[in-house]
């Protein structure tokens, strides 16, 4: 991966992550007169990246632990939001939900209560083999060779699917890092809703 030593960690942390790479739109800052040169599409998981890399260069222990209590506290919040909501709607409100946390991580790599602008592309404007798609496909085929799949499922194959039957395959795959607790207030929730 380069001269960077950190690429290896920053591409294990993307991968474990609950949240996909989602589209963003970022403004573009020409570093030699500070211009804004219009919106780029770029995914959810390289912002993340670059955030990544800016707190491992401050190295502030401080920092990282007040940003890691608050990463944790949304993750733990996340999950709730899918066991009594996101595994039970539609395509566009799972897309919300999944963008509503990933700007919620995204966050926590700024102070509290600093602004933070990231606009996610319309789900509806994704289609089979724009950068999104490509990305998320490469995500859950890392995934499912991480979560050790017994029959590993391949980009390619990923690759055949629209962006929103991903996602619905990213959520069913949310109950390898559901606690107890919330598995179970799932099983509540499904033996609530009835036939």
């Amino acid at each position: 991966m380069g001269d960077d030593p950190n690429a290896e960690i920053r591409a294990m942390v993307l991968l474990t992550l609950p949240y996909p790479p989602l589209p963003v739109y970022a403004t573009r800052v020409e570093l030699d007169d500070h211009r804004l040169q219009g919106d780029t599409l770029i995914t959810s998981h390289t912002l993340i990246a670059r955030a990544l890399s800016e707190a491992v260069l401050r190295d502030n222990p401080r920092e990282n632990d007040a940003r890691k209590a608050r990463q944790l506290q949304n993750f733990q919040t996340f999950l709730h939001a899918m066991a009594t909501e996101g595994f039970f709607c539609d395509p566009e409100r799972l897309y919300l939900i999944y963008c509503r946390f990933t700007l919620e991580h995204i966050a926590t790599y700024f102070p509290p209560g600093h602004p933070v602008d990231v606009r996610f592309e319309p789900l509806a404007s994704i289609v089979r083999g724009d950068r999104a798609h490509v990305r998320l496909a490469e995500y859950m085929a890392s995934q499912s060779i991480y979560l050790q799949d017994t029959i590993p499922v391949t980009r390619e194959q990923y690759l055949k699917q629209d962006y929103h039957e991903l996602l619905r395959i990213c959520r069913d795959r949310l109950g390898h890092c559901m606690t107890d607790e919330e598995r179970a207030e799932l099983n509540r929730v499904v033996e609530n809703a009835g036939p």
